[in-house]
């Protein structure tokens, strides 16, 4: 058939897998020997519909690899699994989990597909296994729509792909938390949009639109805003704690090292 992008790909292989698990794996990224066998092995031990391994960026020019945040994803899902939102490609996913509850990948989404998967699964799956040191490499591939300059289609995918997803949540009857969580997660990429350097202002323009639309639909705006910004807060502060500990490491006669090691 001709190409009709990633999803109706992605939903192809879904439709013709025939293992009890499924996983998913970009053609030109590679995973840990271990990494199915480890996600196996704690989805058996935990009783999991889904199991997580970590994500690193793979840089195939100069060989180095590394976390995409300093705040790991899965700490985030350990606190409430609504923040498995994104990083699909690092999970494994049972096939009659996914099946019984039609959670496939939107095809009508060019960029903004992945998503809309993750939290469909998020929010149907009672447990997430989440296995840190089995490891998805993501290759930094240089015609990707995420090294690509920002484009009108991958914006409107995007606002479209984020009113997907509160669609989603309201027909699912997603409670306050995990609605507050997800909405935190499309307010975040919008903004994100709003203050693109790179971005024509036009494009600007489009995005603080679809933000207003956002808010609009919010079905708790103040609380949503409230969480979102202390959550912010909290996620920076943490930023600031990581990335001294990493500055500090090597020395372990810094005065301050013993306060950062908590």
């Amino acid at each position: 058939d001709k190409n009709r992008g990633a999803a109706a790909a992605r939903n192809l292989g879904l439709d013709a897998a025939a293992g009890t698990w499924i996983g998913f794996v970009d053609s030109d990224d590679c995973i840990d020997a271990a990494f199915y066998e480890k996600l196996l092995g704690s989805a058996a031990e935990t009783g999991a519909e889904v199991a997580k391994g970590s994500l690193r960026r793979f840089d195939p020019r100069s060989g180095r690899s590394w976390t995409e945040e300093l705040v790991n994803q899965n700490e985030k899902i350990r606190r409430h699994k609504a923040h498995f939102y994104c990083y699909f490609t690092s999970a494994l996913f049972q096939s009659d989990f996914l099946r019984k509850h039609d959670i496939r990948f939107p095809e009508e989404l060019r960029y903004f597909e992945d998503p809309f998967f993750a939290v469909k699964a998020a929010l149907h799956c009672g447990r997430i296994a989440l296995v840190d040191d089995a490891r998805y490499l993501y290759t930094l591939r240089p015609g990707s729509a995420t090294r690509t300059a920002p484009n009108r289609a991958q914006l409107e995918a995007q606002i479209q792909g984020s009113h997907r997803i509160l669609d989603l949540l309201d027909t699912e009857r997603a409670d306050d938390e995990h609605y507050r969580i997800v909405f935190g997660f499309l307010l975040d990429l919008l903004l994100r949009w709003c203050w693109r350097t790179d971005a024509s202002d036009e494009l600007t323009r489009g995005a603080a639109k679809g933000l207003d639309d956002l808010l609009s639909r919010c079905r708790d705006q103040k609380d949503c805003l409230e969480i979102y910004f202390l959550d912010k807060k909290v996620e920076h502060r943490r930023w600031i704690a990581a990335a001294l500990r990493e500055k500090i490491k090597k020395d372990e006669t810094h005065p301050r090292l013993s306060d950062l090691r908590g």
